[in-house]
């Protein structure tokens, strides 16, 4: 069960999280920052702070590869601060937006008269990534400008399936359920039925900030890689090395439409990627 926790007369909650790398803390919303520091615990804090030894369990693995923490700040304490920490899991997924990386939360803390730690992940073990993301400051500033968009879209179901798609693929242990997942969020976020690959590319390229030649390059990437798609589904056993690639494809593409959602403040609906599709005409 993901949790946060507040503890008695604590003002500050700080989440854990592994997969990016940030250079400074740095405001994203008011009362909320990233930050590279990631909390310090205990042995004391681990005992006196977990409800349950599944907690304690947990958070001592966690610990381990904590790589950044997301600070939350309520003068209130107590629910309030509580129930902002809650809502402020989904900017895990605003950020791995703005990298087009994966970002995972961890475990939370705070302290006031006692520690107060929670599992803040659905997870209880989870295997390190291959390789972490460095954070840019243009990233960072991205996040923080587009944090009341995203907010806003958050209950749209169609953006919201697609995102928590990409956040929980990352998470699986073969690529190939990875792929699927991402490429399930990929329809879904377009509204397109499966087995329309060129459908599917043409609905990618106009999302595209790009030249004519470029999303024409970009459509047949996205078709391509959606053959994989199939053939995983359909049972094939493609190699190692495309079932990597195909992974870091769909990750890359489906990062980019959940962004432009945000940047766009909306989900654009089929009829819009159509009449969009039909106003040209070939000479």
């Amino acid at each position: 069960m993901v949790q946060v926790a507040a503890a008695s007369g604590a003002k500050t909650i700080w989440i854990a999280g592994h997969g990016l790398l940030f250079e400074k803390r740095t405001k994203i919303a008011e009362g909320i920052w990233v930050s590279p520091d990631v909390p310090k615990l205990s042995e004391a804090d681990l005992t006196n702070g977990c409800v349950s030894d599944h907690d304690r369990f947990a958070i001592t693995s966690m610990r381990e590869f904590a790589t950044f923490s997301v600070e939350v700040f309520h003068p209130s304490g107590g629910k309030p601060l509580a129930n902002k920490a809650w809502n402020t899991l989904w900017l895990f997924h605003l950020l791995s937006l703005s990298c087009g990386s994966p970002a995972f939360s961890l475990f939370s803390t705070s302290h006031g008269d006692n520690p107060a730690l929670a599992v803040a992940n659905r997870n209880i073990i989870l295997n390190p990534l291959d390789q972490l993301k460095p954070v840019s400051p243009q990233q960072v500033a991205w996040a923080a400008a587009n944090y009341e968009k995203f907010s806003a879209l958050v209950p749209d179901p169609q953006f919201s399936s697609s995102m928590r798609y990409f956040g929980n693929a990352h998470y699986l242990f073969d690529l190939d359920a990875r792929i699927m997942l991402l490429w399930a969020g990929i329809e879904g976020i377009l509204n397109v039925d499966a087995e329309h690959g060129r459908r599917i590319g043409l609905y990618s390229a106009l999302m595209l900030e790009r030249t004519a030649e470029e999303k024409v390059e970009y459509a047949r990437r996205v078709t391509k890689a959606y053959g994989l798609r199939s053939r995983v589904v359909h049972g094939s056993k493609p190699k190692p090395q495309e079932l990597q690639a195909g992974y870091q494809d769909a990750t890359e593409f489906l990062a980019r439409l959940l962004s432009k959602c945000v940047a766009l403040g909306r989900v654009p609906t089929r009829q819009e990627y159509d009449a969009l599709a039909a106003s040209h005409t070939v000479k």
